[in-house]
């Protein structure tokens, strides 16, 4: 692949200021040396007032956590672990080892 000039953009990940749900994809972003941006909320005013409305605007289901990578944007735990696991190649190659990881 050619050098563009330009460096990838990092993802943004959004959650809570504390560790809870938040703390697995910050691990998982460690781990695989992922370039992203770890934007974090003190109360609800923040999120409401700030990034929530543009995350709406890309996403109807927008709620913490979320991803936005490039021009996709996942909400939900759950959608956001599954996206991951594809991009990174952990989620198996087939379904058989995707269920045995």
């Amino acid at each position: 692949m050619a050098y563009s000039g330009t460096a990838p953009v990092p993802m943004e990940f959004g959650y809570w200021q504390i560790r809870g749900l938040g703390a697995v994809f910050r691990m998982l972003f460690e781990y695989k040396e992922a370039s992203y941006v770890d934007k974090l909320y003190n109360s609800g005013k923040d999120w409401f007032k700030g990034r929530k409305p543009e995350i709406l605007a890309m996403n109807p289901l927008a709620n913490l956590p979320y991803l936005v990578d490039g021009e996709k944007c996942i909400c939900q735990t759950n959608a956001i672990l599954s996206y991951l696991g594809d991009k990174f190649g952990m989620s198996g190659k087939d379904s058989n080892t995707g269920v045995a990881l």
